[in-house]
């Protein structure tokens, strides 16, 4: 897969979210330059699944 077009594959890319962070990153998927981490589950808090139902405005 080629997420971003650049005739490397993603594997090869080294910020595949755009972030700024290069290496060990705790959501690759989403923007998080801060890499906050607020649960401790090494998933950044931009992909932790409870704070993006808060996020959507679904609360449980």
């Amino acid at each position: 897969m080629d997420s971003d077009g650049d005739g490397s594959g993603d594997p090869c890319d080294s910020d595949t979210d755009g972030d700024g962070v290069v290496g060990p990153d705790n959501c690759p998927t989403v923007a998080n330059a801060d890499q906050l981490d607020s649960d401790g589950d090494r998933a950044g808090n931009a992909c932790d699944p409870r704070r993006r139902r808060r996020r959507q405005g679904r609360h449980r």
